[in-house]
């Protein structure tokens, strides 16, 4: 799909995919990027009915490969550390597919900007 670009304002290109994930369900997986500028932006969003109660996992990382996990993230999703007092908020990063250690790299980045 042709659509604006963000960062130059001339047309780039959106790929969507709507696909369904095993214990998570129907998403749509939308991945734009522009020739003229190089911009490029990854998005998740929920296709299917939300649960009213939500769930909650719990991941001990224990060894380095347990960073390598792959997470969805929604919009209405938060991650938490408790050990280091710090949690990304369900606004920051929302729509995300990312490895355990992608979304603690971008939210570190976030913080040095």
């Amino acid at each position: 799909v042709e659509s604006l670009c963000m960062a130059c304002e001339q047309q780039g290109k959106t790929n969507i995919l709507p696909i369904e994930i095993p214990h998570f369900g129907r998403v749509v997986v939308m991945a734009f990027e522009c020739d003229e500028c190089g911009y490029r932006s990854n998005e998740v969003k929920e296709a299917s009915e939300i649960r009213p109660l939500g769930v909650r996992y719990l991941l001990h990382v224990q060894k380095r490969e347990d960073l390598n996990r792959q997470v969805i993230k929604s919009s209405f999703a938060s991650i938490a550390l408790p050990s280091l007092d710090f949690e990304i908020p369900p606004p920051a990063q929302r729509g995300s597919l990312n490895t355990v250690e992608g979304f603690l790299m971008r939210a570190q980045e976030d913080l040095n900007k």
